[in-house]
């Protein structure tokens, strides 16, 4: 891939099975059943490559995440946008949360999952997981306020864990209105013990899809 002064050409290999989102991979997105999307993941990726940034070349080494979704009724009515977090841990457990804004405030659905380093995985039901924002950044660009911090709570079998989600830098906001997409805030964070991606739509005005 190349743009303007720079190229990546990078290799992706799967370190571990792909992990079905939801039920078998029918992963609910609103209260009713037909809001939802079929979706897998693959956490853990081993990246390998090169970046080249004008004239120099440097080799680079790393972990990445790969998402495949598609639905025909994705967003339920009173639906603003979503918050979407994909972490892929030190010790080869991965976690998907997700939560679906109201507009006007509050949450339409909640859901995720959480595959241990053992192979084991946990499906997140709308009362096991909460986001909570603890900073905000706002757009030059757009205006647009977004929590690219934030602290997410998940109950598993052991009990409740918390994650801080710190944005690597706050200015990741991606305008695509010149090609007929979205505004939304789309960039890497880090965790205790992790890394992995925050999505934030719908923060400019309602997501429609």
């Amino acid at each position: 891939m190349a743009g303007d002064g720079f190229a990546l050409a990078l290799t992706f290999r799967p370190t571990q099975p792909p992990l079905p989102e939801g039920q078998g991979g029918y992963s609910r997105k609103g209260p009713r059943p037909y809001q939802a999307s079929y979706y897998y993941s693959m956490p853990h990726l081993r990246v390998g490559g090169t970046v080249q940034r004008g004239a120099a070349s440097d080799q680079v080494t790393g972990e990445a995440w790969l998402d495949r979704e598609w639905s025909s009724d994705y967003l339920a009515p009173d639906a603003q946008g979503w918050d979407w977090t994909g972490l892929n841990f030190d010790d080869g457990s991965a976690l998907m949360a997700f939560r679906i804004r109201r507009k006007g405030g509050g949450t339409v659905w909640r859901g995720g999952s959480f595959r241990a380093a053992d192979g084991r995985v946990t499906l997140l039901a709308p009362q096991e997981l909460a986001f909570r924002p603890l900073q905000t950044w706002r757009s030059g660009a757009t205006g647009a306020v977004y929590p690219v911090s934030q602290q997410l709570s998940v109950r598993l079998p052991g009990g409740v864990r918390q994650w801080t989600l710190r944005p690597l830098f706050a200015a990741q906001e991606l305008d695509s209105r010149g090609g007929g997409l979205p505004v939304y805030w789309e960039g890497a964070v880090s965790t205790a013990g992790g890394r992995g991606y925050l999505e934030l739509t719908g923060y400019d005005r309602p997501l429609t899809m």
